[in-house]
């Protein structure tokens, strides 16, 4: 019972959360509204340079959560690929099994 009342409760904060950060975010938007109009009218917008930079950073983070960062296309995936219903315990499996052995040759990379 008290499992449910936990999770109930998290639902609920989670729920107070989003209706928080709509609300931020409309403020927000206003704001850049009013910068859009006082940049259209050709008047300062009186930002501070650490404004400005956390604006940048904000909107680069914001630019590669949607469109993904150029690190993302030389990652790797793995990729596991079951075939069949092989068993848990290897030595009960009817296939032959692999073996490799690594042997260090002592020559080390410049």
């Amino acid at each position: 019972m008290q499992r449910a009342e936990l999770a109930r409760g998290r639902v609920r904060m989670r729920d107070r959360h989003l209706q928080v950060a709509r609300a931020m975010l409309n403020v927000a938007a206003y704001g850049l509204k009013e910068w859009q109009g006082r940049i259209e009218g050709k008047l300062p917008l009186h930002l501070e340079p650490e404004q400005i930079a956390m604006l940048v950073k904000t909107a680069v983070e914001l630019e590669h959560r949607t469109v993904g960062s150029e690190t993302e296309v030389g990652r790797f995936t793995q990729i596991i690929v079951n075939l069949g219903d092989a068993p848990d315990d290897p030595d009960e499996a009817d296939v032959p099994q692999l073996e490799a052995e690594w042997r260090d040759q002592g020559k080390k990379l410049n």
